[in-house]
């Protein structure tokens, strides 16, 4: 990306020291030159978040076979606080915690995927609620590849700065054009 950059640099320059007639030559090099980086940016970019992928499934993967082995150490999950009129239950029941059913089942990256892992699991529900929830695992359980990819997507929003959190309180933010009329003249 650099290279390319001072190569487009060097012609514009070599442009502004040649005489008149050598000058467009040079004008369109550099033009080239640029374009050449633009692409080569591109293509850089391209690669870069492939590899970011690549390394989340790896790392999506290695932490799956650290749950089947129960390796708690090798297993990362967001933490999640428990209601402090809970925190008895959740420690007598291995609820939350290391080697607990939170961990094992906490694959949820989003702040509303955590929340609601750990209302589930502190919570309980109904009989028509678990029924309903075993008959979306069953439907969930047959597509290996939806569920991958809705896994990784929410790991990339995990490790974005943002998230869907900001993204939910800026949609529900007062009307930024509001006051502002005169702009969208």
């Amino acid at each position: 990306r650099g290279g390319s950059f001072l190569v487009a640099l060097l012609f514009i320059f070599l442009g502004l020291a040649n005489a008149a007639d050598g000058r467009l030559l040079w004008y369109v090099l550099s033009g080239l030159g640029f374009v050449g980086f633009l692409v080569v940016t591109f293509l850089h970019e391209r690669i870069h978040f492939q590899i970011r992928r690549s390394q989340l499934l790896v790392d999506m993967h290695r932490e799956s076979i650290a749950r089947l082995k129960r390796d708690w150490d090798q297993i990362k999950v967001p933490p999640f606080s428990v209601p402090r009129e809970q925190q008895a239950v959740a420690f007598d029941l291995d609820l939350t915690g290391d080697s607990s059913l939170y961990k094992l089942l906490g694959i949820a990256r989003t702040p509303l995927g955590i929340k609601t892992l750990g209302d589930w699991i502190l919570n309980g529900a109904s009989a028509k609620e678990i029924a309903e929830r075993q008959s979306g695992v069953e439907e969930l359980s047959r597509d290996f590849t939806y569920r991958q990819r809705f896994r990784l997507l929410c790991a990339q929003l995990h490790t974005s700065q943002s998230g869907p959190s900001r993204f939910i309180e800026w949609s529900e933010s007062p009307h930024w054009f509001a006051g502002r009329s005169w702009l969208l003249w």
